[in-house]
Order: structure tokens, then C-alpha cells, then sequence
């Protein structure tokens, strides 16, 4: 898992980081070259076509994202062409990254195509050496062929899906339900039911909570609150679903580790829905999904009736548990079990075979009721990619556009993949001490980051602010001062800057308060002014020190980071090298516009 993923981020900046690209001085020659800057441009890797030809060049204006220019070279590798449309392709990915990273470089074209062609040599060298040939290439595409056409079938058929009205309301309500609840655990399943039955007979509950906790019999939370239902255990939600405003739920018997087992109590008091538009946008989106899994539900039915038929008598006859005769017999068995027009049928050796499969640790521990369950989730499987295989290829899937491309650029993935491992790979070694060196230079990104508790209050003038820290650090109490200090800021102010006594790390803290509280030890009393230009007497509670991993926990991380470092070098001077042994011709002059 570890090289795959950097395999793909390699072939990602591969494709993104920039490399020397023309200069002003360069753009102004037709081809893209000044003879003074021939040799500099040889030995960068953008190759020198002056040299190479004598053709008459002309500069072009050609739009970007125009679809007229889709198929124009911008440049050829051993004359195969990169086009506008590979080029625009990969500077969309660029400016996805960048806005992923929050980034403001602006994308260079020629800096990307300077990489598309690099990426083009490596997988004609690839090809050259017969990688693109190889089982595990071949068996890979074949695979995701497969997936892609059933892909694009079921998202050309739910593409104007829309969510419902009512299902988004419904969704809505669920995840912005509050209920209000009082909740005790009893520790004696005996004393719960007594308190059940007390309340049920007309004493009021938050009394017998009350004397419950007071006695020790119990422990929780008596004063009421509201939870959302995510935040309560399976058992007590179900239990509240069930309830009305004002009941109160059976003994519920809660077994969660030594000291949070017990029976529960617990009193609906009140329930309530939050406005809150994050959630609203999460259950449009629910809606959505819940509609699209119906449609294709219903799709999928719609082509079975058409194109299926299934032996439900054999079906339901076959025991793959069973000792006898065993699932090995039955993966010989050829007996026909669905029939798909137009397909070969699906055997009782198909799907044994597939049954067999699914149980990926193996078959031993596997109960009666797993091999059922199996059987039928398989079978259905099969039948469902069967049939959206032939979709597909009725609908001519397979010749357009969008899956030649997709499949094109996947294919060229597993190559430029198992080139690395095969070509490059194998010499990249990473020694301990540069591990070790790499962890001492970088000591910062492997340590847990300073962190701090406070408390505060705020004031509206300085004076306030430092004649209260000066009575904190004679001895004052601090809730005392909370309580009595003058001059304070209203507890209402939107500017108000809360600091609430949780560990916080200090680079979270503005950045005034971090100068402020830098250098600090436990009980010291620090002032600091907050851009809204109110004055805060700060209490460190607590100092918990930055501190480094151990190298041995790090040295994973450490040693990917390092392969990466190496494998990106090793590329580029492999592409520097087919560069000057290939003919590359760069006909973009100018970008950027």
C-alpha cells in the first residue's frame, strides 16, 4: 500500500513541479531558442530545434480550452504528439492541486509540458523495454475496463437523479434532533427498578435521581440537558426513539467496561431541532444518494427481467457448507444456473468459484448462514456486472471519448508504476544514517507541538487589565476576580476572545497571545491586547512542553519521504538522459496569457 501511494504521488509531481522552462529571451525565436542559449537549453533538457531542422516557423494564437484546438500539437516525443487537450488536461490538475493547497504560485504551461513530455519518455522507454506487456499490466486494465464501463453506465442512467423534497426534510429533521434527557446510571439492577417504580407511581423523578446519586446508588447526570442521539449509546437511543415527551424509558442494562456498567435510567424532557445549514447541505446530499441507489435498484430489476433467468430450484438446492460433496465438487459442476442473453451462462462452478473467493482468510471458521448469505450476494453480483456489461457495450460505451481517454490515462499509470519498480526502485536505498541525519535537521516536524491550559478575562482598558494581574499575582483568587473586577468586557461581546481551559497547543492562539504566553511556566499571570483592542489577564494553568517522537516510531514516515526525494531525482535524470537521446520538439513559445 505504502508504494503504490508513492508511485501515484511520484507520477502526480512528475506531471506538476516545475522545471526550467523558456525564457523571455528564449520565447521571442520562432523556435522557441536564441542561438546563444542553444547550449544552456541543451543541458536543461528542452531540446535545441534550430539545431535539428530548418523548417520555416510560425507563431500561433491558440486558445486553451477551445475544443477546435483539442487535438493541435504542442509538442512531439519521438514523434508522438502531446496535444492541447493533454496540456489543458494536466493544467486543470494543477490548479485543482494548488487549490487544494491553498496555494497562490500561478501555473506555469510551459513549466507543465516540459513534464508531460519527460512523463512521455519514460513510457516509451517503458514500452520499448515491454513493460506494457507484461500479465500483471494486461490483467490490471482488463480489470478496470470492466469497472469503468459499469461505472459509466450507472452515471449515464442516474445523472438527472434529484433528490426529494420530503426524503430531505426527513433526513434533516433525524440529524438536527436534540432531545433533552435526564440520565442515571444505577450500579444495582435491583435500586433502578425501585426508582422505576417509585416515579411510576407518582414520585418525581429528579428527586429519586437526586437521592440516588446522594446515596451513592447511582451516578450521572441529573440536571437535565441536550444530546444529540449520535452522542448516546445504541441501546439508550433505541430506547428514546420509542418515547414520548415526558415518559420514561424501561432499566436499560449498559455494559461499557468496569466503571460505566450499570442500568440506566433515563427521562425525555424535551425534544427540539437546530437550525443548521452544514447539516441541511449534508442531508441534501444523503437524499441524493438514497435516490440514486433506488434508481439503479430499480434499474438493475428492469434488466434482469429483460435479459435474465435464473434456475431458482437448483439455486436454492445448492449447500456449499455441507461436507458433501464439498465445494471443491461443486467447482467442477456445470450445471447451468442463469442464462443472460446473448452471454455465456453463469455455472454452478462459476459461482462456487466466486463463493470461494469472497472468503478472503479462508473458508474454515465460515458458518451455514455465511455460505447462504455468500451465495446470494454473489450471485447477484454476477448477474448485476453481466448485465451492465452488456449495457455498456449496447450503448456503445466502449467507443467514446471519455472511456478511450480514462482508459488511456489509467493504463499509462500501471506502466509508469511498474517501470518505477522494476527500473528505478531496485537501486534506491535508504542507509540508517540517512535516516537519522534527515530526523535531526527536521526534529521539529516530529515532535508533539507545545501546548498550554488558560484561563482569562477580559477588560476594556489596560489599566483594568494590569491592576487585576497584579492582585492575581499577590494571591488573589481568580474566580473571586472573575466574580468582582471592574472594567470587564461583556460576556455578550462577539469580539470577545474565549479561552475555556482546554489544552490547547500554543501555535492555535493568536498570534499576539502567543507572544504573550511565550516562555511561560504553570501560574504565571501574562497581559495580552487582542486586535478588537481589549486588554486579557491570562493564567497559565498548565505547560505541557514540546516533545520529539522517538526515531524508531518515526523512521517509517522518515524513510518514505526519503524514497520519494530519491526516486523523484532518479526520474528526472533518467528523463534528462532520454531527452538528449529522443527527439523532442517544443512548438508552445508563449503562455500564460
Amino acid at each position: 500500500m505504502r508504494k503504490t501511494i508513492i508511485i501515484l504521488y511520484l507520477m502526480l509531481i512528475f506531471v506538476l513541479v516545475a522545471v526550467p522552462v523558456l525564457s523571455e529571451d528564449q520565447k521571442a525565436s520562432p523556435e522557441g531558442l536564441t542561438p546563444e542559449k542553444a547550449s544552456e537549453a541543451e543541458a536543461s533538457g528542452v531540446p535545441n530545434q534550430s539545431a535539428k531542422t530548418h523548417e520555416p516557423m510560425v507563431k500561433m494564437s491558440v486558445p486553451l480550452f477551445s475544443p477546435l484546438f483539442s487535438g493541435f500539437p504542442v509538442a512531439t516525443v519521438n514523434d508522438e504528439n502531446i496535444t492541447m487537450e493533454e496540456l489543458r488536461d494536466a493544467v486543470n490538475e494543477a490548479h485543482t492541486q494548488m487549490s487544494e493547497d491553498k496555494a497562490t504560485v500561478k501555473v506555469n504551461y510551459g513549466d507543465i509540458l516540459n513534464r508531460l513530455v519527460n512523463l512521455k519518455l519514460i513510457l516509451q522507454d517503458a514500452e520499448e523495454m515491454g513493460i506494457n506487456e507484461l500479465p500483471e499490466v494486461g490483467e490490471s486494465v482488463t480489470s478496470y475496463k470492466k469497472n469503468l464501463m459499469r461505472d459509466l453506465v450507472k452515471s449515464s442512467y442516474i445523472k438527472k437523479a434529484k433528490a426529494d423534497s420530503k426524503e430531505i426534510e426527513r433526513i434533516y429533521k433525524e440529524l438536527t434532533k436534540e432531545w433533552k434527557i435526564r440520565s442515571v446510571l444505577f450500579f444495582d439492577e435491583e435500586d433502578a427498578k425501585k426508582a422505576l417504580s417509585a416515579a411510576k407511581e407518582g414520585n418525581n423523578f429528579a428527586d429519586l435521581a437526586v437521592k440516588a446519586v446522594s446515596d451513592k446508588k447511582a451516578k450521572g447526570d441529573v440536571e437535565p440537558q441536550f444530546v444529540k442521539p449520535g452522542m448516546l449509546m445504541p441501546k439508550i437511543s433505541e430506547a428514546i426513539t420509542k418515547m414520548k415527551v415526558g415518559e420514561l424509558s424501561p432499566v436499560i442494562e449498559i455494559l461499557a467496561g468496569k466503571d460505566n456498567s450499570g442500568y440506566s435510567i433515563v427521562e425525555l424532557l424535551d425534544v427540539r431541532n437546530v437550525d443548521n445549514q452544514e447539516l441541511r447541505k449534508k442531508a441534501e446530499q444523503e437524499a441524493l444518494a438514497n435516490k440514486k441507489a433506488t434508481m439503479l435498484l430499480e434499474y438493475r430489476q428492469s434488466l434482469y427481467k429483460q435479459y435474465v433467468k435464473v434456475d431458482r430450484k437448483l439455486f436454492e438446492s445448492l449447500d456449499f457448507a455441507a461436507k458433501k460433496p464439498g465445494i471443491e465438487k461443486f467447482l467442477k459442476d456445470k450445471r447451468t444456473i442463469a442464462v443472460i442473453k446473448g452471454q455465456k451462462p453463469i455455472t454452478v462452478g462459476d459461482l462456487a468459484e466466486a463463493v470461494k473467493k469472497s472468503f478472503f482468510h479462508g473458508m474454515e471458521s465460515a458458518s451455514a448462514e455465511d455460505f447462504k448469505n455468500r451465495k446470494t450476494q454473489m450471485l447477484e453480483k454476477m448477474l448485476g456486472d453481466r448485465v451492465l456489461d452488456k449495457e455498456a457495450i449496447r450503448m456503445g460505451l466502449d467507443k467514446t471519448d471519455q472511456y478511450m481517454k480514462a482508459v488511456k490515462e489509467y493504463k499509462d499509470s500501471i506502466i509508469f508504476g511498474a517501470y518505477l519498480e522494476k527500473v528505478i526502485i531496485p537501486d534506491v536505498k535508504i542507509k540508517h544514517d540517512e535516516i537519522e541525519s534527515y530526523y535531526n535537521e527536521h526534529l521539529s516536524e516530529f515532535s508533539t507541538p507545545l501546548m498550554m491550559r488558560v484561563r482569562s478575562i477580559a477588560f476594556k482598558e489596560r489599566r483594568f487589565a494590569e491592576s487585576a494581574i497584579e492582585k492575581l499575582r499577590k494571591g488573589t483568587d481568580f474566580n473571586w476576580m472573575v466574580s468582582h473586577a471592574e472594567g470587564q468586557v461583556e460576556p455578550d461581546d462577539k469580539r470577545l476572545e474565549i479561552f475555556d481551559q482546554n489544552l490547547i497547543t500554543v501555535k492555535s492562539m493568536p498570534e499576539g497571545m502567543q507572544k504573550a504566553v511565550a516562555g511561560s511556566s504553570a501560574d504565571d499571570i501574562k497581559l495580552y491586547e487582542s486586535p478588537a483592542g481589549y486588554f486579557y489577564a491570562v493564567l497559565i494553568m498548565q505547560v505541557v512542553p514540546a516533545k520529539p517522537a522517538a526515531l524508531e516510531a518515526v523512521k517509517g514516515q522518515i524513510t518514505e519521504k526519503l524514497i520519494a526525494q530519491k526516486l523523484k531525482k532518479s526520474m528526472d535524470e533518467l528523463a534528462a538522459k532520454l531527452r538528449q537521446a529522443g527527439d523532442v520538439k517544443i512548438f508552445l513559445s508563449e503562455a500564460g496569457q
